[in-house]
């Protein structure tokens, strides 16, 4: 066990100064070494602050900085015979999980009619697994067995079915396909001496948590009694129990203090943030909190006449802020409404010549490859002259390479399209093009397979548009991520049965598909690089 002694819990309103007191605290175990000190992180987009903060306290390789995720795999990987390849990607674990409603008999509560299951329960139902594994439930039984115990037998059965056929569903994987569940790489590791992964290091913080998962839980405990560890939790109310707005963080509290015995601290906000801020920030969250006279405070309140001129305001405030020198990377505008603000914003600022980046979700098909990737399915599911034909050559990342197309560009031959009655109206050489291009569609479509329809893509000349320098990296991260969406359709083919999605496309309605073209895959492509457990970009083909 580890010695609560040497175990802390820092806690205060301002997260940098409980995070400073916390690189104080491991700087003062350190023995200096490369990786002496870890910093465990709640969220991945802190990890470049933690080390930018670190620098003011030791050396860069003292410090490593990691996701709880990172950790887990860092220590499975390094003690365990596989890497990260055995780990699941979710395209396949999406996959399974829809192939194990489809697979569910009728009468199921949780499907309706034929075809494949809506991408919205696909989603659900796996999210509702992974709450389910990392409580600690890695098998049919123990699913059925708890959900049973708490009273929900009707529920037990359905999702003890899907279970199981999703377990069943990772057995018939590839012996080369990764089948480790996160899950399971979590509960490796809680059970590991942590200190194989990480021989040199001193001292731990974990930092920004307020709720863990069983058996996130289990790994943290698990760190505590490897190595001295620090927690950080950021809170306005003290270091008594929890209350008023601190009490989403009681389920940590409850863990680091009263389950691991940590001692906890309050740290002291930075003397640069005036009180009367302070006083400001907790009031909101504070039932009794004085009046606070913004006049005394740095604060601006502004309150723009309209959407337009809040909107120029802002471009103005960035504006001034970077004429002083600030870095544009140290500059942040968080909107509560982005369908209304970030494309306003976006042209603000383009009009300004203020360098900017805008994340948001959007669909697939708002995207042009996207938007070429689902008409191309359109169009094999019916390889006539006909709107999905036109669509497709409209899209400005179709650029067919096939060998009647040298003469012709696709936006020539859409044109063209538009005016004709027939095929014959377009002369020899778009008339043939057209032809070579629907021959090519039709046997894709008659091969069905996931190969031809690859195949298929760079005879649209799509794949060598999205490589091109000139095209924007966010379609690259697409078609990314649909190739891996496909290669999950691959490892998971269920060529035995023309019903089950697999390897094959399905060219029949279904009533989820909005075109039916669309019926046989579904996809979930994720933002950014990697198709990781959040999904924001959703779609069905």
């Amino acid at each position: 066990m580890h010695d609560e002694r040497m175990s802390r819990l820092l806690c205060g309103s301002d997260a940098v100064a409980v995070d400073r007191a916390a690189f104080d605290w491991a700087a003062a175990r350190s023995e200096g070494t490369p990786e002496s000190v870890l910093y465990v992180a709640n969220q991945p987009h802190r990890l470049r602050e933690v080390e930018a903060q670190w620098e003011a306290v030791g050396r860069p390789l003292e410090l490593t900085a990691l996701t709880l995720d990172e950790f887990v795999d860092r220590c499975y990987d390094r003690t365990e015979v596989g890497g990260p390849a055995s780990r699941m990607d979710q395209p396949t674990r999406l996959r399974l999980v829809e192939r194990a409603l489809s697979r569910l008999p009728a009468g199921s509560s949780l499907v309706d009619g034929d075809g494949l299951p809506p991408t919205g329960l696909v989603e659900q139902v796996e999210d509702l697994l992974s709450l389910v594994e990392f409580a600690g439930l890695l098998s049919p039984e123990d699913v059925r067995r708890r959900l049973t115990e708490d009273g929900l037998a009707n529920l037990s059965a359905e999702l003890g079915s899907v279970v199981g056929r999703f377990y069943d569903g990772r057995d018939e994987l590839p012996d080369t396909a990764g089948k480790t569940l996160w899950a399971e790489r979590y509960r490796r590791v809680a059970n590991a001496d942590v200190t194989r992964a990480f021989p040199h290091t001193d001292a731990v913080i974990v930092g920004g948590f307020d709720r863990l998962s069983v058996l996130a839980a289990a790994v943290v405990e698990t760190i505590a009694d490897a190595w001295p560890t620090a927690a950080s939790v950021a809170r306005v109310t003290g270091t008594d129990g929890p209350a008023g707005v601190d009490v989403a963080t009681t389920p940590a509290w409850e863990f680091f203090v009263e389950d691991l015995g940590f001692d906890p601290d309050g740290v002291v906000p930075r003397a640069s943030r005036p009180l009367a801020n302070r006083r400001l920030a907790a009031a909101p969250f504070s039932p009794d909190a004085a009046p606070v006279d913004l006049g005394v405070t740095t604060v601006d309140t502004v309150l723009p006449s309209s959407l337009p001129g809040e909107v120029r305001y802002v471009g103005r405030q960035v504006q001034e802020l970077l004429s002083e020198g600030v870095d544009p990377d140290d500059v942040g505008v968080v909107v509560t409404a982005p369908s209304a603000y970030a494309h306003r914003l976006a042209n603000e600022f383009s009009a300004r010549d203020v360098p900017h980046a805008v994340a948001r979700d959007y669909d697939l098909d708002g995207t042009a490859v996207g938007a070429a990737l689902l008409t191309a399915l359109d169009l094999l599911a019916d390889p006539t002259p006909g709107e999905d034909l036109r669509t497709l050559l409209d899209n400005p990342l179709v650029a067919p390479a096939l060998a009647d197309w040298e003469d012709v560009s696709a936006a020539q031959v859409s044109d063209a399209l538009a005016d004709a009655e027939s095929l014959d109206d377009l002369g020899r050489t778009r008339r043939d093009a057209v032809e070579s291009l629907l021959s090519a569609a039709a046997a894709v479509a008659d091969d069905g397979s996931v190969e031809s329809y690859r195949r298929f893509l760079e005879d649209l000349g799509i794949e060598n548009a999205v490589e091109n320098p000139a095209t924007t990296g966010s379609q690259r991260v697409v078609y990314r991520s649909a190739e891996r969406v496909l290669d999950a359709v691959e490892r998971t083919g269920d060529g035995d049965d023309e019903n089950a999605p697999g390897t094959r496309w399905v060219p029949s309605p279904s009533p989820t598909t909005r075109r039916s073209g669309r019926a046989g895959w579904k996809f979930s492509v994720p933002p950014n690089s990697g198709c990781e457990r959040s999904t924001a970009c959703s779609f069905s083909a």
